[in-house]
């Protein structure tokens, strides 16, 4: 089963809440991911899940045992959870099989089978010499190996990140993602996340519950979030978004439960001379309602240069007001009306006038 967090609300004194209505299922065997920005209520929630903290409303179980309600807590030692933390929390004092050994030690395992056990997980984590280092001996990322070897110890039911790289420098951090993923796969661990750097939610999580001020606003699949996002604030923070002010023109017969009829809208300013540009794509809301038009910069189709088509139909004009050499590719930003710009990324830097198609499968409607 794994965990479920039912409607879980929490807050601090006589304060406004910090989380509100909270619901997440986590299987057993998955890695999900809390991401969103400072104060969006993840590391409490975090806490919440490893008994640090006492609900106000709901409930935590897991495999369909209450963990936590209101006015009832079962302890963290009592849960089985593993944690690794944001600092790595290494006693300096231990030797690196110490670390690793410790909860065994709590939990009356002998000193043969503790040794065993130890040794096995230094193994796996490629950490086999290290034994008797203390943790100043070692670099960022054998601490890190060396606090998921003791978060695994004693084979918890769920293990807790909280931002464990956030400490690292950037390019430890992409070879650690890799690293960490394939551990968690190794064990078949059940992992709980937390981050606020998107691209590693991504990397990380099955699946990612994305919140914003202590509610859960989109949860689903890494590609579900960035090309489907469900608000204007789920579209910018899973990545680079141009978002266009525009009305619904029209609607036609068809389209899909999930995304909607295919519409026609009307973006103010981005036509020639001054008119509306014409897009299309797919929403829920009716004719003549104001909606955001969301699309990526990858999205943005830039046209050959000729006459422009009869009604102009999908196509965004704009001059480019800035060009930067990024590595993988090319980044422009264009002016689409006045005071509107739009991010368009591709292989090839732009200048001058250009002429911009959005594809309807890639233009997002979402409501303004």
């Amino acid at each position: 089963m794994g965990l479920t967090i039912d409607g879980l609300g929490y807050r601090y004194g006589s304060g406004g809440a910090v989380l509100e209505g909270v619901s997440l299922e986590v299987a057993r065997g998955e890695c999900v991911a809390l991401l969103g920005p400072s104060g969006s209520g993840k590391t409490t929630l975090l806490q919440l899940v490893a008994g640090l903290l006492t609900p106000a409303s709901g409930r935590i179980l897991f495999d369909g045992a209450v963990l936590a309600a209101p006015g009832r807590s079962v302890p963290p030692e009592r849960r089985h959870f593993g944690m690794v933390f944001q600092d790595f929390a290494l006693w300096p004092h231990m030797t690196v099989a110490a670390n690793v050994g410790f909860p065994l030690q709590v939990r009356g395992v002998g000193r043969g089978a503790r040794a065993t056990r130890v040794g096995q997980l230094l193994s796996l984590l490629r950490l086999s010499g290290f034994e008797h280092r203390y943790p100043h001996e070692l670099s960022g990322g054998q601490r890190q190996r060396v606090a998921l070897a003791r978060a695994m110890a004693a084979e918890p039911d769920l293990v807790l990140f909280d931002e464990p790289m956030s400490n690292l420098d950037a390019r430890l951090r992409t070879d650690m993602r890799v690293e960490l993923v394939q551990t968690l796969r190794g064990f078949g661990a059940t992992a709980l996340y937390v981050t606020h750097d998107c691209a590693e939610a991504m990397a990380m999580a099955s699946r990612i519950a994305l919140l914003e001020g202590g509610r859960v606003v989109q949860c689903g699949t890494p590609q579900e979030l960035y090309q489907h996002p469900a608000t204007i604030f789920a579209a910018r923070f899973m990545g680079a978004a141009n978002v266009l002010p525009a009305r619904v023109r029209d609607a036609r017969a068809g389209g899909s439960p999930s995304r909607g009829a295919p519409v026609e809208v009307e973006v103010p300013g981005a036509g020639r001379a001054g008119g509306v540009a014409l897009l299309a794509g797919t929403a829920e809301q009716p004719v003549a309602a104001e909606v955001s038009a969301v699309f990526r910069p990858e999205d943005a189709e830039v046209c050959a240069g000729g006459d422009d088509p009869p009604g102009d139909a999908g196509l965004l004009r704009g001059r480019v007001v800035h060009t930067a050499y990024t590595g993988p590719g090319w980044e422009s930003r264009v002016e689409v009306a006045a005071g509107v710009q739009v991010t368009v990324t591709g292989r090839m830097p732009l200048a001058g006038a250009v002429r911009l198609r959005v594809p309807p499968d890639r233009l997002l409607l979402l409501p303004a």
